[in-house]
């Protein structure tokens, strides 16, 4: 045959290709035309063998001219290793080669003046995932199978079998198909010569394709022969067969798009192996096939062996005939027949149990793959939980930017900006653990507060990346990855793209324990962090959504914490619902299954009902429920649960995910993952065995329904005899029966075990009544039926009912008892639910007795009920109790006992009346333990307990708060009068409390108290106690010793001045500022020469610059105010100039504070970040005080600077003469007092004329400031000013408008005026 070649032309190599693949008529070959520099290229492949992100990155790398080396290609093997080294590829002039190579997956490239093409192989197949084949299913073993890939195939074999001798060698079929065969084998195990046999047939063969896979092939190797029906070549779909059959000497034959191997030689004792039989040892192994081998010859043997001996041939002897020859009959050799039939096929299901077992066998099987499947789950989940390294990594990062004053845990949550550094640190680290873990997605959320104290809806600075397809290969410039939270400037930086759910900030929604925020970052939290971050560890009990996203997922994620304990944020991975659930193939849960990870509370998976909370479940057709839906599981066997769905029973096998740590905050949340089938369908054959059983079964009934009539007559005389003496027996229940015989032996058995067991349970009886009395506890009991009632002889004694027992006990007269027992002495239910009775005693103390309630079903229903003495438990809990709620100093109650009680009346308003709630709080404590101890501070406050104990009425509840804090409400009174009242004789009777200290001085108790009224201050106890706790620390702050009433005022006043203190810190916390920008105009043209920044605040309190200034004076924070301004401004002037929304060349006059500079950090970082803004700035001074001299001059001599300053309100009386010197500004701003008015008053034009001419002579600039009509206009420009500025020409904005066309057509007809009598 005539090889093919490209040439050097590349119309001409595209021409041919047109004409050899129908480029123009099918859609899934695709052309492309490319410039590679100054070369023409050709790319032709098939679409969905590549994907497309690859391809991206493959034309990307060829095109771009930052990686271009040469503008014209000379060495073609060097370029192509220069950019694509990352992918397979090779060089081929073979136009035979191209054409397999294209349709096989790999693409080509063509390139003009070279008579070579480019094959790139980044091809990827569709596939399926790797599952248990359905005909070759075990109980025991591996669960992969051969799919439908080559590639894949030939790693399953290779994985198991690491041979150096393994060879693969591969060929292609099919003229059409070009399908590849490859022949697998040991090199040193292998029969040459059928090795050279079946290559030489496989070159022989001349077939158009090989569409049909293993069986056209199997067809086509072997001719079969009448004689031998049996294949000479075996299938399987098990690696694990694949691999024995190739270590004994076979060879495989694996064809592509076939997920089956072909296994040749075949020999007839592979018909008697099973793939079970290589996990059992070698003995029981070779046993079960011979076993199967000798079944054969008995199978095709015993029936005529049976026919044979039982006719009559002369050549059996008379001795072995089993019937004689007068009476055979074809009739009764037909019976004979049936009945051994029969005979063999009863002793087969009922000695094997054919039906449960094979029932038992698919539920071992579905336990087996779903735990199989659980283990592999588990190894991915686990890997996915492992983040120390990433955690140490970011509290590394953390700590060193703490460390250099780069962040702030104050202000790390408030803004991007403020976390910014960490998370610019922290992304590529983040990335790092994407690319690493087998994760769809990873995240990192920064905040230091408390959650239960955030608003909902408020914003946290967070990274949350997302990888779609973990599993290929990484981009080298992260293409695959998308970020679905971070800031832009992020984005920007690391130039990955972003979801279509994007956004710099996450929104806290106050999910509660739902979401991957609050639980692992609130239990740290009010934990102090006393355990290791990951035993905070946590996953989300239920899928979730991004806001605006689709892709449904769970997380894990845990809390960040620093060395000294400091809880700042989290960090988790994610994996979508998608991917987890090609993992989970539900093919392998015969083909109708599905598969649930659930949440379950129960410690015991034994339980007999087990509820389920599903998280996720694959999207499987036909399958029950959603993840939102609750499941209830029956146990029904060790291995298995049953549930009923649409009234469709289910089987499911629950498999647990060991998640947590047995110690963990969520160690109760149990993980499962779940796999359920119909029941239907996995007792689907043996259902249908039991249906034919069920038939023959028919057969024989009919025979036996004959046989058992004529049996029963003689068996139903002495069976009525015996029963009459049972039912004898049955009347006397003290007496042991005694049974005549009936000749029957089966029936003379049971009379003796009956007896006997009258004798054991009289025994037994006795033996429990000795138990209880020896018991530590006393005990007593009853057993009541429709009929009697037996008690204990202590029994009422227990219950106090000696007295009052019913002489004779009947049931009824017994219930009658009971119920007035519960009405009388009925004390609560215990924790088991089991009814507790306190019962006194003639001494006076009281006895607690607990009831125990069994009822017994079946023909012999009855009650039977169990009375035990637990006085001694119940005295220890009510001690414990008292302790939890009571104060041990001062015997009042504590701060939880006080809120419980105070709830129990709030949630009865009518029995609140009027009330008041007293806050209070010992004066001079911490004095009395410095001077006298401890002890006799204690017995101050125990004195002051008791007072008020001793003093309150009975609608009063007290309870001592912390160490020197006491809480009382009163309750239920008519009006504030007598509520008054009462309080001024508490009042009193502190007063008159006197103790006597060591030193022989009287110490009177001294209480500081606040009062808020129920329902005038608030109408619950959250607020009234807020208000108290207000008014308390008024009267402390003020005067000592008194008790004073809530003032509304007085709070909102100290309310809105701590507001606008926050509201000012805030401000500099995040540089909540914006700044417009107002135009300085050219005298002479008109155009912008400068743009002024000024600053604008909206905030809540906050509404003018001065504000802010005032407070930045009062709290010492002008050097805020100075570098947000210097740097706020400078960000916003250069981005709209470099928008084209200012004027490029134009200055940039930011007002500064005198008496304040810059450090030299913020000098240098503002060089760096604006080196060219810094030659056009001007400093503006604004400051009404006296100049700082040496501030001036750190100004003056940043490196950089023109230096120039603009000195503002001059003529205001703030700037002097005396400034003026000191400055030497090169502007000189007129102020707008003396603008204003200019026009008619001449006092003010000799002002500004006189530092016109003082400006002039020192090249000084002068700028009119406030220029608001067009008189004032005309009369500065004609006063000579320089700049001029004011809302008549142009008023601020965030985008100034152009100059007024009015102050413009001014502007050009006065200096139309003055060159006119020049002549110019």
């Amino acid at each position: 045959m005539v090889q093919r070649s490209l040439s050097t032309n590349l119309s001409k190599n595209a021409a041919l290709f047109h004409a050899l693949l129908p480029l123009d008529d099918s859609f899934d070959l695709i052309t492309r035309d490319l410039k590679l520099g100054n070369t023409p290229a050709y790319w032709i492949g098939v679409n969905g063998f590549c994907k497309t992100e690859i391809l991206q990155q493959i034309f990307s790398d060829l095109q771009d001219p930052l990686y271009t080396l040469d503008s014209e290609i000379r060495d073609l093997p060097r370029y192509v290793q220069s950019k694509l080294g990352y992918a397979q590829v090779s060089l081929t002039s073979s136009i035979d080669t191209i054409l397999q190579n294209i349709l096989s997956g790999p693409s080509v490239l063509l390139l003009e003046c070279f008579p070579q093409a480019v094959i790139i192989d980044v091809r990827t197949y569709p596939v399926r995932s790797i599952s248990e084949p359905d005909t070759e299913r075990i109980t025991r073993g591996a669960r992969d199978g051969f799919v439908e890939t080559l590639l894949f195939n030939t790693n399953l074999i290779r994985r198991r079998v690491r041979s150096p001798k393994l060879t693969f060698s591969i060929c292609s079929l099919g003229a059409e198909s070009r399908t590849d065969v490859a022949i697998a084998y040991l090199a040193d195990q292998v029969n040459e010569e059928l090795l050279d046999t079946l290559k030489k047939k496989l070159s022989q063969l001349q077939i158009t394709s090989l569409t049909m896979g293993s069986k056209s092939l199997e067809e086509l190797l072997i001719k079969k022969r009448w004689w031998n029906p049996l294949p000479s070549i075996q299938l399987t779909e098990r690696p694990d067969v694949a691999c024995s059959y190739l270590c004994e000497g076979h060879i495989l034959l694996i064809v592509d798009n076939s997920p089956a191997v072909l296994l040749l030689p075949g020999t007839i004792f592979q018909f008697t192996q099973s793939p079970e039989d290589y996990y059992n040892n070698p003995l029981t192994g070779t046993y079960f096939r011979m076993i199967r081998f000798l079944c054969i010859p008995v199978s095709l043997l015993l029936l005529p062996v049976f026919l044979l001996l039982s006719a009559y041939y002369p050549e059996i002897p008379a001795s072995l005939q089993l019937t004689p020859v007068s009476d055979l009959s074809p009739f009764r050799l037909f019976f004979y027949v049936l009945a051994v039939e029969f005979l063999l096929l009863t002793f087969a299901v009922h000695v094997t149990r054919l039906g449960p077992q094979l029932n038992q066998n698919a539920e071992d099987i579905l336990a087996m793959q779903v735990d199989n499947r659980s283990r592999y789950l588990q190894s991915i989940f686990h890997d996915a939980q492992e983040l120390t390294s990433l955690s140490d990594a970011i509290n590394g990062l953390t700590q060193q930017l703490l460390d250099e004053g780069e962040i702030s845990l104050s202000t790390l949550d408030s803004s991007s900006d403020a976390a910014y550094p960490l998370l610019e640190a922290a992304a590529p680290e983040l990335i790092s653990t994407l690319r690493i873990k087998s994760v769809t997605g990873v995240f990192l959320i920064l905040n230091t507060h408390d959650l239960d104290k955030r608003k909902q809806d408020s914003l946290m600075p967070a990274i949350y990346l997302r990888d779609l397809d973990p599993d290929a290969a990484p981009s080298q410039r992260n293409a695959d990855l998308t970020f679905v939270r971070a800031p832009a400037q992020l984005v920007q930086s690391l130039s990955i793209a972003t979801d279509n759910s994007w956004s710099p900030t996450i929104r806290y929604r106050a999910l509660g324990n739902r979401g991957f925020l609050y639980p692992p970052f609130q239990a740290a939290y009010q934990d102090g962090a006393s355990l290791a971050a990951s035993d905070y560890g946590h996953w989300t009990s239920q899928s979730y959504l991004v806001p605006g996203d689709t892709h449904e997922a769970i997380a894990y994620s845990q809390p960040l914490i620093l060395p000294d304990g400091t809880v700042y944020g989290v960090i988790g991975v994610e994996l979508l619902a998608d991917y987890l659930w090609e993992n989970l193939p539900c093919s392998e849960l015969q083909n109708n299954g599905t598969y649930f990870l659930a949440v379950t509370d129960t410690e015991e998976l034994s339980a007999s009902e087990l509820q389920l909370r599903p998280v996720l479940r694959s999207h499987c057709d036909g399958q029950p429920g959603s993840a939102d839906e609750s499941l209830a599981l029956r146990l029904h066997s060790a291995h298995t649960h049953r549930y009923l769905f649409s009234n469709a029973l289910y089987i499911a096998s629950v498999s647990p995910l060991n998640l947590y740590s047995r110690n963990a905050p969520f160690s109760g949340k149990h993980w499962l993952l779940v796999g359920s089938v119909p029941a239907v369908q996995l007792f689907a054959f043996a259902q249908r065995l039991k249906q034919l059983f069920s038939f023959i079964m028919l057969i024989t009934l009919a025979v036996g329904f004959v046989c058992s009539w004529l049996i029963s007559r003689r068996l139903a005389r002495p069976v009525a005899k015996l029963s009459a003496e049972v039912a004898a027996a049955e009347a006397d229940s003290s007496a042991i029966p005694h049974l005549s015989a009936t000749g029957i032996r089966e029936l003379d058995q049971f009379s003796s075990a009956f007896t006997q067991l009258s004798k054991d349970v009289l025994d037994s009886s006795t033996r429990f009544l000795r138990i209880m009395k020896l018991a530590s506890a006393e005990l007593g009991g009853y057993e009541l039926r429709d009929d009697s009632v037996y008690v204990t002889d202590n029994f009422f004694s227990m219950l106090g009912l000696a007295q009052e027992q019913p002489d004779p006990l009947t049931p009824k007269a017994f219930r009658a008892l009971m119920g007035t027992l519960e009405q009388r002495w009925f004390y609560r239910l215990s924790p088991a639910n089991n009814k507790v009775f306190a019962i006194p005693q003639p001494d006076g103390s009281t006895h607690y007795i607990t009831l125990r309630i069994t009822h017994i079903l079946g023909e012999s229903a009855s009650e039977v009920g169990l009375a035990e003495d637990m006085t001694t438990t119940v005295l220890e809990q009510q001690r414990i109790e008292h302790e939890r709620d009571y104060d041990t100093l001062t015997g009042l109650y504590r701060r939880r006992a006080f809120d419980r009680a105070c709830d129990a009346l709030f949630q009865q308003p009518e029995k609140l009346g009027c009330a008041a709630l007293l806050m209070m709080d010992l004066d001079n404590l911490k004095q009395i333990n410095d001077t006298y101890g401890h002890d006799w501070g204690d017995q101050y406050i125990r004195q002051t307990g008791q007072c008020f104990a001793a003093n309150t009425p009975a609608n009063t509840i007290c309870s001592r708060l912390s160490g020197d804090e006491f809480l009382i409400f009163f309750y239920g009174y008519q009006d504030q009068a007598q509520l008054r009242a009462q309080l001024e004789l508490l009042s009193a009777a502190l007063q008159r409390s006197v103790s006597i200290l060591p030193n022989g001085k009287q110490l009177h108790i001294s209480i500081s108290g606040g009062i808020a009224w129920y329902p005038t201050d608030g109408h619950d106890l959250l607020t009234l106690k807020k208000y108290a706790d207000f008014a308390m620390y008024q009267v402390k702050h003020s005067h000592k010793g008194r008790m004073c009433d809530f003032d509304i005022g007085s709070y909102h006043q100290e309310a809105y001045a701590a507001q606008t203190q926050q509201d000012f810190a805030l401000l500099l916390q995040e540089e909540l500022v914006s700044y417009h920008f107002q135009p300085i105009y050219s005298a002479r043209s008109g155009r912008v020469a400068a743009y002024e920044a000024l600053m604008r605040v909206d905030l809540p309190t906050l509404h003018s610059p001065a504000q802010v200034m005032q407070l930045a004076h009062e709290t010492g924070r002008l050097y805020e105010i100075e570098r947000i301004t210097v740097f706020h401004s400078s960000e916003i002037f250069q981005r709209l100039q470099a928008q084209g929304l200012l004027q490029s060349d134009a200055l940039l006059f930011i007002n500064s504070i005198a008496n304040v500079s810059l450090t030299v950090e913020d000098v240098e970082e503002y060089a760096q970040r604006y080196p060219e803004l810094l030659k056009r700035l001007v400093v503006e001074i604004t400051e009404q005080e006296d100049l700082d001299r040496a501030c001036l001059e750190r100004k003056r001599n940043i490196p950089g600077f023109s230096g120039s300053f603009a000195l503002d309100d001059y003529g205001s009386g703030y700037s002097n003469e005396l400034n003026l010197l000191e400055l030497s500004p090169r502007y000189i701003k007129i102020d707008i007092s003396i603008v204003r008015g200019i026009d008619t008053d001449r006092d003010k034009q000799q002002i500004v004329s006189n530092i016109v001419a003082y400006a002039h002579a020192r090249s000084m600039q002068l700028i009119a400031e406030g220029i608001e009509t067009e008189a004032q206009l005309r009369t500065v420009i004609g006063l000579g000013v320089d700049l001029l500025q004011g809302y008549y020409l142009s008023r601020p904005a965030a985008v100034p408008a152009p100059v007024a066309p009015a102050a413009q057509a001014v502007i050009d007809q006065l200096e139309h005026q003055r060159f006119e009598p020049l002549g110019l």
